[in-house]
C-alpha cells in the first residue's frame, strides 16, 4: 500500500503524512492548529485510508495531462467539444470510452500527493506565531524539524514555545463624543474585554463588532468599525499590558456619528410597479392577481415611519416576515434621504415574492431489527398558504408506521392524520411591537389509529401553540390547551394461549366463535390436558370450575391495566429552547431544550375529601401528573472534518396515580437509542406481553447519554461512530415492588450500552442516512452474559435507515 501512495511522488521528494504539534513539550491532539499551516496531509477516511490520494494515483498519466489542460481553461469555455479536442493528443483507440470515463471520475475526485516544501513550512511557522501572539502569548516562538518515515514519506514536527500569557492591567478610553462614550459605558457588562482578563486579539475583533451593533441599535446607522482602534502597551512589565481604545473623530458632513430616523417604508410584492395603496402609514404595491391583506404584514413589522433606526428592529422585521411562511425577501433596501434641511432620514423598500399557494412534500424512513422486523415510516404533507387571505396557512399531514415480522405480516401499524392551522397573529392580547421576534400561533387537530400487540386504539388531540423569541436563537413555546382523548376500539389478549379476549367478548378457538363475556364459554386446552375443559360463567361464578386464573380475575387485571383503558388528558405544556448553532460566533455551540407538562390537578392528593375535584369526564378517567424533560446537545469541532456531538437527556414524571401509557418513557426510538428495537417489535411471544406491560407501565425516570463522532469522508459523504448509553427506571415502589427502582448510588450499573457505525450522504434536496447498531452491555441478562460484545454477531446488526433525515439528533 505504501508503494501505491508514493507512486507519483518525485524522486528525492517526500509525501507529507502528518503534522505533529508539540506545545511547551507536550504533544497535542485534535486541535485547530492544522488551520494555520500551509500544507496538510492528504485527506484520510477515519485517519487511516487516503482514498482520494489512491484515486489520483490510479488514473493514467496521459489522461492526467489532458484533464489538467481542460481544467486550466476558464470555466465558461469548458465544454465537451473542447475536451474531445484535447483527447486527440492521445493515440487513437489507445483508451476506450469506459476507461476515459473512469479516469475522468478518478481525476475529479482524486487528490494530488502533498509534497513537503520548506518554504511553505516557514510560512506555517509565521502563521502559528501570529496565532499564539493574538491569544496573548507575546513571547511565542516556533521551530520545526523533519522526521523521515521511509524513502518517500515523512512528518513535520512543530515545536511551539508559548511562554506565559499577558493580562490586561487597565483600559483607557478615548471617545470624541460624550454620547458615544456614555452609551458604551452603560453597556460595559456585555463587553468582551475586561481588566484582569487575558489579552486576546480575537476578543478585540468581537468587541468592535459588538460596538457596531450596539451603536446601530441606538440610531447610528453609519457607524464604521474602521473608526475604532486598539493599541497595547506591554512596557509596564510583569506580563501585563495597558489597552488603549480610541474612536476617531469624524467631520459632521459624513453623518457617521449621527442618529437616523425612518422616513418612508415601502413594501413591494412580486415586483409590482403600478397598483399602490397606503395602509397604517406604509406604502404597499400589491399585485392584483393576489388577494393579500396588508394587515398581516404590518402587524409583524417592528419598524415604523418616524421611529428611531435600530438594527435589531430590522433583523426582527426580516425574521417575522419569514415566520409568515408566505413570502421570500428578495431585497431589503435601506437608503439615506437627502433633503435641504440635512435631516438624518432613511427610506426603506422591502421587495417580497409570494411562495406557491400549494406545496406537497413526501418523506420515508425505514428500520430493520436484528430479528428481521422491517419497519416502514412514510409521510406526506400538503401545505396551503393564505387560505383565509390574512396569512393563515393550513398544513395537512398523513403519517404511517408499519412493522412487519416473520411471524406476523403486520406486527404493528399506526396511522396519523394531522391538521395544523398556522395563524400569523396571536390569540393572546400582547403588544406585538414589544416582541422582538414573533412566531405564528398554531392550532393543531390530530387523529391517530394504532394497532400494537393486540391493542387497537384511537387518539384524538388538539392544542393551541403560541411561540415567541427573545433573540435569534432563544425560543419559547406554550401549548395552552393540550387535550388528548384515548379510545380503545378493539382489544385482544391471549388467554391460556388458546382463548383470546376481544374487548367485552371472548373468543374460543375450539368453537371458532366469539361469545359475549356474560355468556358461558366452553373451551379446551389441547396442549396441557386434552380432557380438561374451561367454563366461564359471569352470571353464576359458582358453576365455574377451578382453573389457574378465573375470568373475573382476568377482567380485574384488564381494568387495572391502563394500556387497555380509555382516558383523557388535559394539560399545559411549556417549551424552552436555546440553540447556539444559529449564532455564527460560537465555536462549540450547544442546544438546550426544556419541557414542562402539567396535567390535571397535581394538588388533588391534598384535597381528596373535597367534592370539586373532577377525575372523570363523561365516565372517562382523567389523570394528573407533572413531567419534566431536559435535553442538552453540544458540538465540539475538534479539527477540520472532525466533529464530536454529545447529547444528554434526563426526564422525570411525578404522579400519585397511574400514568398514561403514551406519556411513559421508552428507549425504543431510532433517534435516541439505536441499539434497541422499537418497543412494539421487541415483544413477539404472547407469554412475554404481560411481563412487558409490567416493565413499561410506570416508566417515570429516564437517563440517556449519546456520543457521535462525525468525519467527512468526501464533500457529501459523512461517516459516524456512535455510542448510546441509557436506561429507564420506575419510581413507584408501592405499586411495583418487583420492578427495579432507581438507586442513585448504583444506577450506572443498570445502564444499557450500545454503539455502531453509520453514514450520511447529502444530495442537497434530501439526505440518505443508515446506521448499523450493536448492543454491547445488557444489564437485564444473567451474570456472565451481560457483556454481549464478547459473543456479538457482527453480521446481524440492528439497521436504521431513512431519507430526508440528516442526523438522529
Amino acid at each position: 500500500m505504501s508503494c501505491h501512495l508514493t507512486k507519483k511522488v518525485p524522486k528525492e521528494k517526500y509525501l507529507l503524512t502528518k503534522n505533529v504539534f508539540i506545545i511547551n513539550g507536550k504533544k497535542v491532539h485534535f486541535s485547530n492548529l492544522e488551520n494555520y499551516v500551509k500544507q496538510k496531509p492528504n485527506k484520510k477516511i477515519l485517519n487511516f485510508f487516503p482514498v482520494k490520494l489512491m484515486m489520483y494515483n490510479y488514473f493514467h498519466p496521459d489522461l492526467e495531462e489532458v484533464f489538467s489542460s481542460f481544467f486550466s481553461i476558464p470555466k465558461e469555455h469548458r465544454n465537451k467539444k473542447v475536451l474531445n479536442h484535447l483527447l486527440k493528443r492521445i493515440p487513437k483507440n489507445k483508451y476506450s470510452k469506459k476507461i476515459i470515463s473512469w479516469n475522468w471520475f478518478l481525476f475529479k475526485n482524486g487528490e494530488k500527493p502533498i509534497i513537503i516544501d520548506n518554504h511553505l513550512t516557514k510560512d506555517s511557522i509565521q502563521n502559528l506565531n501570529s496565532h499564539f501572539y493574538s491569544k496573548g502569548y507575546l513571547d511565542v516562538h516556533t521551530d520545526f524539524y523533519f522526521l523521515r518515515e521511509n524513502e518517500n514519506k515523512g512528518k513535520i514536527i512543530y515545536n511551539i514555545y508559548t511562554g506565559n500569557p499577558y493580562f490586561i492591567n487597565s483600559i483607557i478610553y478615548n471617545f470624541p463624543e460624550k454620547e458615544l462614550k456614555d452609551i458604551y459605558l452603560n453597556n460595559l457588562n456585555s463587553s468582551f474585554i475586561k481588566e484582569g482578563k487575558q489579552y486576546e486579539k480575537p476578543h478585540l475583533i468581537l468587541e468592535i463588532e459588538r460596538m457596531k451593533n450596539m451603536y446601530e441599535d441606538h440610531g447610528y446607522y453609519n457607524f464604521d468599525i474602521s473608526d475604532v482602534k486598539f493599541r497595547i502597551d506591554p512596557s509596564i512589565g510583569n506580563k501585563k499590558i495597558n489597552l488603549y481604545m480610541e474612536v476617531n473623530k469624524v467631520p459632521l458632513s459624513t453623518n457617521k456619528h449621527r442618529k437616523y430616523f425612518f422616513n418612508e417604508i415601502v413594501i413591494r410584492i412580486n415586483q409590482e410597479e403600478n397598483h399602490s395603496i397606503f395602509y397604517n402609514g406604509y406604502k404597499f404595491f400589491l399585485p392584483k392577481e393576489k388577494k393579500i391583506n396588508p394587515k398581516m404584514i404590518t402587524d409583524i413589522l417592528t419598524i415604523t415611519p418616524g421611529s428611531l433606526y435600530k438594527k435589531k428592529d430590522i433583523l426582527s422585521t426580516q425574521q417575522n416576515i419569514y415566520s409568515l411562511h408566505n413570502f421570500n425577501i428578495d431585497q431589503f433596501k435601506i437608503e439615506e434621504k437627502k433633503d435641504h434641511k440635512k435631516n438624518s432620514l432613511l427610506n426603506v423598500e422591502i421587495f417580497l415574492s409570494t411562495l406557491k399557494d400549494h406545496e406537497f412534500k413526501f418523506h420515508i424512513e425505514n428500520s430493520i431489527s436484528k430479528k428481521m422486523n422491517i419497519g416502514i415510516h412514510p409521510g406526506v404533507t400538503l401545505l396551503s398558504r393564505n387560505i383565509l387571505k390574512n396569512g393563515a396557512n393550513l398544513m395537512l399531514s398523513i403519517k404511517g408506521n408499519f412493522i412487519f415480522s416473520k411471524k406476523e405480516f403486520l406486527n404493528m401499524s399506526k396511522f396519523s392524520l394531522q391538521g395544523k392551522l398556522i395563524y400569523p397573529s396571536s390569540f393572546i392580547d400582547i403588544e406585538q411591537k414589544k416582541t422582538l421576534y414573533r412566531l405564528p400561533t398554531s392550532i393543531i387537530f390530530q387523529i391517530n389509529s394504532q394497532k400494537n400487540m393486540g391493542v387497537r386504539k384511537m387518539f384524538f388531540s388538539n392544542l393551541l401553540n403560541y411561540e415567541w423569541k427573545d433573540n435569534s436563537y432563544r425560543k419559547h413555546k406554550i401549548k395552552i390547551t393540550n387535550f388528548q382523548l384515548v379510545k380503545n376500539i378493539k382489544q385482544e389478549e391471549n388467554y391460556h394461549k388458546e382463548d383470546i379476549i376481544y374487548g367485552n367478548n371472548f373468543f374460543c378457538k375450539k368453537k371458532n366463535k366469539i361469545f359475549p363475556e356474560k355468556e358461558i364459554i366452553h373451551c379446551k386446552n389441547d396442549k396441557k390436558d386434552k380432557n380438561q375443559n374451561f367454563l366461564f360463567d359471569q352470571r353464576n361464578p359458582i358453576r365455574t370450575k377451578k382453573i389457574k386464573k378465573t375470568f373475573e380475575e382476568y377482567m380485574k387485571i384488564k381494568k387495572e391495566n391502563l394500556l387497555l383503558e380509555d382516558y383523557f388528558i388535559n394539560s399545559i405544556i411549556y417549551n424552552y429552547e436555546m440553540n447556539q448553532t444559529l449564532d455564527n460566533r460560537k465555536r462549540n455551540p450547544f442546544v438546550l431544550r426544556e419541557n414542562i407538562e402539567i396535567s390535571g390537578n397535581i394538588l388533588s392528593p391534598l384535597f381528596r375529601k373535597t367534592s370539586f375535584i373532577k377525575k372523570k369526564w363523561n365516565n372517562i378517567p382523567s389523570y394528573s401528573f407533572f413531567k419534566y424533560d431536559l435535553s442538552f446537545k453540544r458540538f465540539c469541532f475538534l479539527e477540520k472534518y472532525h466533529t464530536l456531538v454529545s447529547k444528554f437527556f434526563f426526564g422525570i414524571i411525578f404522579t400519585y396515580e397511574k400514568l398514561p401509557f403514551e406519556k411513559s418513557y421508552f428507549l425504543r426510538e431510532s433517534e435516541e437509542s439505536r441499539t434497541e428495537d422499537f418497543f412494539y417489535t421487541k415483544i413477539i411471544q404472547t407469554e412475554k406481553k404481560k411481563d412487558f406491560l409490567k416493565k413499561t407501565f410506570f416508566s417515570q425516570n429516564k437517563i440517556l447519554l449519546v456520543h457521535e463522532y462525525r468525519y467527512e469522508i468526501l464533500s457529501k459523504l459523512i461517516s459516524v461512530i456512535f455510542l448510546d448509553l441509557g436506561k429507564i427506571w420506575f419510581l413507584d415502589k408501592k405499586n411495583l415492588k418487583r420492578i427495579r427502582n432507581l438507586k442513585w448510588n448504583s444506577f450506572y450499573k443498570e445502564l444499557t450500552l450500545g454503539g455502531g457505525i453509520g453514514f450520511r450522504y447529502d444530495l442537497k434536496f434530501f439526505i440518505f442516512r443508515i446506521d448499523f447498531a450493536y448492543k454491547f452491555y445488557d444489564p437485564s441478562q444473567k451474570e456472565g452474559k451481560k457483556w454481549i460484545i464478547y459473543h456479538m454477531k457482527i453480521q446481524k446488526p440492528l439497521m436504521n435507515f431513512g431519507i430526508n433525515s440528516p442526523f438522529p439528533f
